[in-house]
């Protein structure tokens, strides 16, 4: 039993709260709230197949249908704010799914009007399968533009209770880790618990305010050329 136990914590030593023995197997209480048995054989497949997957992340691309994600009400790229140019700035969630730089998402949260107190500007994901491990990599938008990239984001997946739960903790100083060559920056390897199809890619802060004019930019603002997804 007591090498069972260690296993265990060993495993998942970064979100164990309790783990213990019933007989048929491992009852694991995660920080996440979730409670999970496993047997033995469990615990190693789950074992490699996470070390597999944060080694090679790039060998399970999710191709994501633009149709299956969402803004908050009313954020609409800003195809229709104050300061667009002829009316458009950006290809909306087309553009983020692609990965064509050139064809760039931008939200519109100048006034903060669709800011959310709790997940701030996000973007809601149906990767219309079932994963445990989930990878993020954004790209500049142009391949050059960095004023407004990223700066801190939080993972989030949708459990069975249709909650938010947050993955691993927020990611910052994203500006910072870009590829100058690939213009690509990776946001990280998040592995949850349970199976999820549904992810919330939260951006915390953009690359600061932008004041330009009498155009105040809130720091949700932000935009990107490709947010590329994979999971397993």
């Amino acid at each position: 039993m007591k090498k069972i136990s260690i296993l265990a914590i060993a495993l998942f030593s970064t979100a164990v709260v309790m783990a213990q023995d019933y007989g048929t197997g491992m009852h694991i209480e995660l920080k996440d709230g979730s409670v999970s048995t496993f047997v033995l054989s469990d615990i190693r497949e789950l074992s490699f197949a996470q070390a597999s997957f944060a080694d090679n992340y790039k060998s399970f691309p999710i191709a994501v249908d633009p149709e299956k994600a969402s803004t908050p009400d009313g954020a609409v790229g800003c195809h229709n704010g104050p300061y667009n140019l002829e009316g458009k700035d950006g290809d909306h969630l087309a553009g983020l799914f692609s990965p064509d730089l050139n064809s760039y998402f931008t939200t519109c949260y100048w006034d903060g009007h669709h800011f959310d107190e709790t997940y701030n500007s996000y973007v809601d994901i149906d990767l219309e399968k079932n994963v445990r491990n989930i990878a993020f990599e954004i790209a500049l938008r142009g391949g050059n533009r960095s004023s407004c990239f990223p700066k801190i984001v939080k993972i989030y997946a949708m459990n069975s209770s249709g909650q938010w739960v947050q993955l691993g903790d927020e990611v910052t100083g994203l500006n910072e880790k870009v590829d100058p060559v690939t213009h690509y920056a990776p946001v990280g390897v998040f592995t949850s618990s349970f199976e999820f199809s549904k992810v919330r890619f939260s951006v915390v802060q953009g690359w600061g305010k932008i004041l330009s004019g009498t155009m105040a930019v809130t720091e949700a603002y932000w935009d990107c050329g490709h947010l590329a997804v994979y999971g397993l």
